[in-house]
């Protein structure tokens, strides 16, 4: 290597560590953005579960209502960022469907990131 070679090197060194960086902070909002979504539909299928199985210990109730009260009773024990209910029917007369969204951001300030995700939950 001549003397006027001796700073590439660095710099090819410098921007590959950059680049790793970069990389593996995408990777950790994609895991985190992924564990996100898991969580949003487990909450999502025990919620449709819930519903489902107060339907059948009242059936006089609504749907709509038992899903409203539901939700005021567990809402804030989930720490999704605006948490919606999108919709909550009941399909053939025993499939209860519900969809939800939240918001997601990533815990990654390099990475900024946010995102609406929504899941889809049935109980039969």
């Amino acid at each position: 290597m001549g003397k006027d070679e001796e700073g590439s090197a660095l710099i090819w060194f410098v921007f590959l560590v950059a680049l790793l960086c970069l990389v593996a902070l995408t990777l950790a909002a994609s895991v985190h953005q992924y564990l996100f979504a898991r969580e949003l539909s487990d909450f999502s299928e025990q919620f449709a579960i819930a519903i489902k199985t107060r339907l059948q210990s009242t059936p006089n109730a609504s749907a709509s209502s038992l899903g409203n009260l539901l939700l005021q009773e567990v809402g804030p024990h989930y720490s999704f960022p605006q948490l919606q209910l999108k919709q909550l029917s009941l399909e053939s007369g025993e499939t209860v469907r519900v969809i939800f969204c939240a918001r997601w951001d990533s815990p990654v300030n390099a990475v900024d990131a946010s995102r609406t995700i929504c899941v889809t939950a049935l109980a039969r």
